[in-house]
């Protein structure tokens, strides 16, 4: 994994709405996560990080004692990592809080994307841990659900009906439009691809200030 911070800097520099064009671009168009999945938090800043990925699921009879592979992942996630929590479909309880998220943020994990329901939102600090989930709950998940694999592909729901396979090693960016998971193979692409965009972007928004023909920007620049 090339988890080196100059990557993620300049993943944060770049908007999920643009990472999503240019995946659709290289023939990748279905990397956004579900419109149901969003941040917490009002007004976070984007992030990034490598995923490391947490998958459980609901028992059919109750469960004793603690979820000690939950423990385990937590303690085994990299600086620079974001954890991808795959709830399998799980709803009316959370499986993700601020003491979880604390233990995270302390062993330099960029944030967390949650297929699932979370509590304790006024105990997390975005700006130091920015959480993505699909609810938030006060009921908790002990004795229901539990870790049942870690740093292995989940399924996570996208647009469309679709389906997003994470795979430990992608990288993930998040921010007030919503996630993508970028593959680790096109992550070098995407991102020189997406710094030149926001270059001509800066031209583009320069001649719509002075008032140039919208249909005449398309025509040349091919999307707006």
């Amino acid at each position: 994994m090339a988890s080196s911070d100059e990557t993620l800097t300049r993943a944060r520099q770049i908007p999920t709405t643009l990472f999503s064009d240019i995946l659709g671009d290289l023939d990748r168009p279905a990397q956004a996560l579900s419109t149901d999945i969003q941040s917490v938090h009002p007004g976070v800043e984007r992030t990034a990080g490598w995923a490391y990925t947490v998958m459980g699921a609901q028992s059919a009879t109750p469960l004793s004692g603690p979820d000690m592979d939950k423990a385990r992942a937590i303690d085994a996630m990299p600086d620079g990592s974001l954890a991808v929590w795959a709830g399998t479909g799980m709803t009316g309880v959370c499986i993700f809080g601020d003491l979880l998220a604390g233990a995270m943020r302390v062993r330099g994990v960029q944030g967390a994307v949650v297929d699932g329901g979370m509590r304790d939102v006024d105990d997390i600090d975005p700006a130091t841990f920015p959480v993505f989930a699909r609810y938030h709950t006060p009921r908790g998940s002990t004795g229901v659900w539990r870790v049942s694999a870690t740093q292995v592909p989940v399924q996570m729901p996208g647009t469309l009906g679709s389906v997003v396979v994470v795979t430990p090693g992608d990288l993930v960016v998040a921010d007030q439009n919503g996630v993508v998971v970028i593959p680790a193979d096109l992550v070098e692409e995407a991102l020189e691809r997406g710094e030149a965009h926001i270059a001509k972007e800066g031209e583009i928004r320069a001649k719509i200030e002075a008032g140039e023909s919208v249909a005449g920007l398309l025509e040349r620049y091919g999307r707006i």
